[in-house]
């Protein structure tokens, strides 16, 4: 009889534990999902396009419908916020590598404080471009790993629309062309 009822209580020891730590997960998991229910408008990675536009409906992004053979689709990386402005970043990688090949941000706010999208080692020339009527400004230059790069930059309606690549200026503008409306 002994031997019975430590059984028994050892079974409802285990079960209880069992019990308490299965809520215990389920508290985590709701910790984890609540901020993102309560804060679907602020910064935060996206794992889809379409996702951002189910949970940023307001939000009007520009993507380009050109994109060399060298750039891998969908964004390696995207982020966007509604508050406290509208705010979206893709990053794209070259097909055969892990490396960041392109970078495209949009802001509501206009041009960002502190490092633009791409980091440049040298910019070796700075000029004012026409893009399909829209004024403009192209940079080309070497980037940090000693690659060219080229960035341009200019206003679409009210956001501010940089783009930012690891090449010539050419395949750059072509994709910024190809983002006009």
């Amino acid at each position: 009889m002994d031997n019975r009822k430590k059984f028994k209580k050892h079974a409802f020891s285990f079960l209880l534990f069992l019990m308490i730590t299965g809520v215990v997960l389920v508290l985590i998991q709701f910790a984890n999902w609540l901020p993102l229910t309560l804060q679907k408008e602020t910064l935060r990675r996206y794992s889809s396009l379409e996702e951002v536009k189910a949970s940023l409906p307001a939000l009007r992004i520009y993507v380009p419908t050109y994109f060399p053979q060298t750039i891998s689709w969908p964004p390696e990386h995207l982020f966007a916020q509604n508050r406290p402005f509208p705010w979206i970043l893709m990053k794209f990688n070259h097909r055969d590598s892990s490396e960041e090949a392109l970078i495209i941000t949009q802001s509501l706010s206009g041009r960002l404080p502190g490092q633009m999208p791409g980091e440049f080692k040298e910019v070796t020339e700075k000029v004012p471009y026409e893009l399909r009527g829209r004024q403009a400004i192209l940079e080309v230059g070497v980037c940090r790993n000693g690659e060219q790069c080229s960035r341009i930059d200019w206003r679409e309606g009210e956001y501010q629309l940089t783009v930012f690549m690891t090449a010539a200026p050419f395949d750059l503008i072509k994709i910024a062309e190809s983002m006009l409306h």
